[in-house]
């Protein structure tokens, strides 16, 4: 326990390619300042702190004898971008946000989640997974059978109540699919944006959650279609 044979000499991470090693070297050192000896160190202890770093999914803390600490990180994967109080992160399945920096944010090519909350409270976070779970929903739907429209996508707003609408690319306007037949809906607008939009000149947002009507808001006025285009 007390041998310097036994020091911490050699430490080797493995599994970082958004975290940096920095950030993992302060939790080890926090530790290494109670004991420094390879059998004395409290790995339960390393192990939870290192889990407390956003971009950490899980760690793995090995001994290896008779110097050499092993560190082995999984890493959580983004899956979008949030947009929360005027900055953009990126968010990961479970809804938990990962990056508040702008750097290294343009080589991932998500759409932009609009409705997600900030914080670590159980409710909030709970919240957050729903709606990350709606959103899945609708990046599968949109790609079933080969259909790859979920690329078109530049904003997704999720709703409590379990809603969703969408911005495409190089769009302004806000087309509201709801929690089912995403697909569907989003080939309706397509086929039917350009007719509207010269129809309605300040075409704010398309409603296609009901079966037999659309509707249209434009510039202080809404317009309810029952069209079946």
């Amino acid at each position: 326990m007390h041998s310097p044979k036994f020091a911490i000499g050699i430490k080797e991470i493995q599994g970082l390619r958004h975290l940096s090693e920095s950030q993992v070297l302060v939790k080890l050192k926090e530790v290494e300042e109670q004991n420094r000896n390879l059998f004395a160190l409290d790995l339960g202890s390393l192990r939870r702190s290192l889990e407390l770093l956003p971009w950490v999914r899980t760690a793995t803390v090995r001994r290896m004898w008779p110097d050499r600490l092993m560190i082995q990180i999984t890493e959580r994967v983004p899956i979008a971008f949030a947009r929360i109080d005027n900055s953009t992160q990126l968010v990961d399945e479970d809804g938990i946000l990962l990056e508040s920096k702008s750097v290294g944010l343009p080589n991932f090519d998500f759409p932009v989640l609009m409705g997600l909350e900030s914080g670590f409270d159980t409710e909030l976070l709970a919240r957050n997974r729903k709606r990350i779970e709606l959103y899945r929903r609708l990046m599968k739907d949109l790609d079933e059978n080969g259909a790859g429209l979920s690329s078109d996508l530049s904003e997704v707003h999720l709703q409590d109540s379990g809603s969703i609408s969408v911005v495409l690319n190089d769009d302004s306007v806000l087309v509201h699919l709801g929690a089912e037949h995403f697909q569907q809906r989003f080939r309706r607008y397509i086929a039917m944006s350009r007719e509207i939009k010269q129809k309605y000149q300040l075409l704010e947002s398309v409603d296609l959650r009901f079966e037999n009507q659309v509707v249209v808001s434009a510039a202080n006025e809404k317009i309810a279609s029952s069209s079946g285009n």
